[in-house]
């Protein structure tokens, strides 16, 4: 809008804002309700990508309140706060938060100490007025403290905080404005100490307050914190070295100082929740600053940017968002080994071998069920979800489940078929007829629950897919313990026990997967071959992935013993847990990689994945060194020959994480035949090397485990490299 100023004002007030309409309004009431002259000052309210009415609000104010407003792109505090700044027309800019209310007296405080001290700049504090709630009253006390230790009793203030700044228009100018590489979090801290570094004159005084009314959520308050971390990551490691400014570490001390200063004077139990909330801040932090130290993160801005148009959401594709989606699906999982330490406890070690052969059957023929549907529905119906495209997802779906249906009725008809192949001719380890019918219906439940799953990938709910999993993982613990309680325990009914929980998921996901149906057209023959062309190349590659996982129990039940196969099994079992994490992060970066808008993404995306999955790869390679004291905790002395069969087991997984966005970036490119090659060159290493291992045993079936995944990813590496090469990147682009 026009402003009605005749001449230049003294003062530019500017308002950055997202999406916080009605404190917006009243900051604007407060700044209007200033005793400094109306025609001396003006209010410049910069919205950052904000969708909630902001914009409407904004065109409709007078203009005769000396009032102009601009909108950009999500962008950042520090991006909408120079937007406001090359349109200010004042000596001093003035800036204030859109959660903040200024008091009466806010511009003619701020230009009486112009006028005296001669400064450059001047900053106060914000007080948290909203009472009786925790953590923004926690959060001001960390300021108030900060403000002590960095600002009061020095000529150098550091602690420079931008919801209560008044700066010359030519200074901030001269020193280059807002670094727009940052977010939320350390931009202030960065001005300030280029303001300093400049030779400027920084004043705080701590009379100049502004009212606050910061309504935090636990979430959102972590969240708050996790940025602070990452923000300081970037000043000190980037920024800070780049424009040779002084480094301005918060040490250990100033964190127990900081920690003995929130809470002091208050009761016991006040005191002992807000040291709650500061270790919450101090831990969110240090997440922060350690993921943006994993991603190598050197621009904040573009990363968001990225992260929008790939991912469709700011905390996906993070060390934040994986190690979110991660920690969940670990959560889950150990539940599941804790039914398995069950299991290998309860059963001796025989009855656990055959309890193993009938898992790993049921997993190689869920498997078959499900032809790759799963990944090639998520893969088909991100790429729709990513245009907005929600009757395609739902014609999508019901294609799948069409095809899901039919496969499922047809493997079970097989495995009917050939139930005394397999019981009488095939295996040396009987399996009973009510144990083998037990498997079929783990087949029928498993397979629709991995293929309703898929619903929650393609919109990118992964804590709820991990809810779901959860949820399950639990019913299935809760189930084997009434199980061995009642005094049941047998294989047979100790697996039914583990599996039918799976059932229970698919109806859970099945409600999930109905929100999203529309009116669709008839699936269309053309539409189902791309589908299942698609899909057949995956379940080579899963097949192949389950059969290297679970043919050794069958291998062994062919020529060994149930013994040897409790032995191995006890090996799988513990390796379980890095399996399910392997599996995890390529559901997680699958649909993040169908969200690549262009081939100069692909590095930073293969950057990224490598970047999140090689920290996560040594944590679990450490976990390995606690192999023998772990196996003799959990199972006792006589179980731990199961220990050198679980480190050879684990450490192709472990392994495999680290190389997790190649098979995402396959099917990126459309060429979900690369990991089918893959996966049929480690089958067929596996294979081979099993049966040349059986004599010895479990011990030589995971041998050849290991040898097979280690040729297998510097297979799936090769292919990498060759496509980057044909499409002229490379990783390090």
């Amino acid at each position: 809008m026009s402003s009605t100023l005749t001449t230049s004002p003294r003062f530019s007030v500017i308002i950055p804002t997202h999406n916080r309409l009605k404190l917006l309004q009243q900051t604007i009431e407060s700044v209007l309700d200033q005793d400094f002259p109306s025609d001396r000052y003006e209010i410049i309210v910069s919205s950052d990508g904000s969708t909630d009415g902001t914009r409407e609000y904004l065109e409709s104010l007078d203009s005769a309140i000396n009032f102009r407003w601009s909108h950009i792109e999500s962008s950042g505090a520090s991006a909408a706060r120079n937007r406001g700044a090359a349109l200010a027309r004042g000596e001093i800019l003035a800036f204030i938060d859109d959660d903040c209310r200024a008091p009466h007296t806010w511009l003619s405080t701020f230009d009486r100490v112009f006028q005296e001290q001669r400064v450059d700049a001047v900053f106060g504090k914000a007080v948290n007025r909203i009472a009786n709630h925790l953590l923004p009253i926690v959060y001001e006390e960390m300021n108030t403290f900060l403000h002590g230790r960095f600002n009061e009793g020095t000529d150098l203030p550091s602690f420079l905080t931008t919801n209560n700044l008044a700066c010359s228009r030519t200074v901030l100018e001269a020193v280059g404005g807002f670094d727009e590489r940052f977010l939320v979090g350390a931009e202030d801290r960065e001005l300030g100490s280029r303001l300093l570094a400049a030779g400027k004159t920084l004043v705080f005084d701590p009379s100049i307050t502004v009212d606050h009314y910061h309504a935090f959520s636990f979430h959102s308050f972590v969240s708050h914190h996790v940025s602070f971390g990452r923000g300081s990551y970037l000043f000190l490691n980037v920024v800070a070295p780049e424009k040779q400014l002084p480094p301005s570490h918060t040490s250990f001390s100033d964190v127990v100082k900081l920690l003995q200063f929130v809470g002091r004077g208050k009761a016991l139990s006040r005191r002992l929740l807000g040291l709650s909330v500061v270790i919450v801040a101090q831990l969110s932090i240090l997440a922060g600053y350690l993921s943006a130290s994993i991603e190598g993160v050197t621009d904040l801005h573009e990363e968001r940017r990225r992260e929008e148009t790939s991912a469709g959401h700011e905390s996906q594709g993070t060390t934040i968002g994986l190690f979110s989606f991660l920690g969940g699906t670990v959560v889950s999982s150990s539940f599941g080994l804790l039914s398995f330490i069950i299991l290998g406890n309860v059963l001796a070690l025989p009855d656990f071998g055959v309890f193993m052969v009938a898992f790993s059957l049921e997993a190689i023929v869920s498997g078959l069920a499900n032809l790759g549907l799963p990944t090639s529905i998520a893969r088909f119906a991100s790429e729709l979800s990513k245009k907005g495209d929600a009757t395609g997802v739902a014609a999508t779906l019901r294609k799948g489940l069409l095809v899901q249906s039919s496969l499922v009725a047809i493997v079970l008809v097989g495995l009917w078929l050939t139930s005394d192949l397999l019981v009488n001719d095939l295996f040396v380890i009987d399996l009973p007829p009510p144990l083998f019918f037990a498997v079929m219906a783990g087949v029928c439940s498993s397979a629709f629950f991995q293929y309703f799953s898929s619903v929650y990938s393609i919109f990118l709910r992964f804590n709820n897919l991990v809810l779901l999993r959860t949820a399950v993982s639990v019913v299935r613990l809760a189930a084997i313990g009434a199980v061995v309680v009642l005094g049941f325990a047998s294989p047979i009914s100790l697996y039914l026990a583990f599996t039918l929980p799976n059932g229970l998921g698919a109806l859970m996901a099945y409600l999930e997967y109905r929100k999203h149906m529309r009116e669709t057209p008839s699936p269309t023959a053309t539409n189902l071959r791309t589908i299942l062309s698609f899909g057949g190349w995956h379940t080579v590659s899963q097949l192949s992935r389950l059969l290297i996982t679970h043919i050794g129990l069958l291998i062994l039940a062919m020529f060994s013993t149930q013994e040897e196969a409790g032995t191995f099994g006890l090996g799988l079992t513990l390796s379980f847990l890095y399996g399910v994490i392997a599996s995890a992060m390529s559901s997680y970066f699958l649909p993040l990689a169908a969200r690549i808008r262009s081939e100069n993404e692909i590095p930073p995306f293969l950057l990224r994945s490598f970047r999140l999955g090689f920290p996560l790869a040594i944590l679990c390679f450490a976990t390995l060194l606690v192999s023998f004291p772990l196996v003799r905790l959990l199972f006792g002395e006589a179980k731990t020959a199961a220990v050198p069969v679980f480190i050879l087991l684990a450490l192709p997984l472990i392994g495999q994480m680290m190389f997790t966005g190649i098979s995402a970036f396959f099917h990126y490119l459309f060429r979900p035949e690369y990991g089918a090659y893959e996966m049929l060159l480690r089958l067929t290493v596996f294979a081979a090397g099993s049966f040349a291992l059986a004599g010895y045993g479990a011990l030589g079936i995971a041998l050849a485990f290991l040898c097979a995944g280690v040729i297998g990813i510097a297979f799936s590496v090769f292919l990498a490299q060759r496509e980057l090469r044909k499409l002229g990147l490379r990783f390090t682009n």
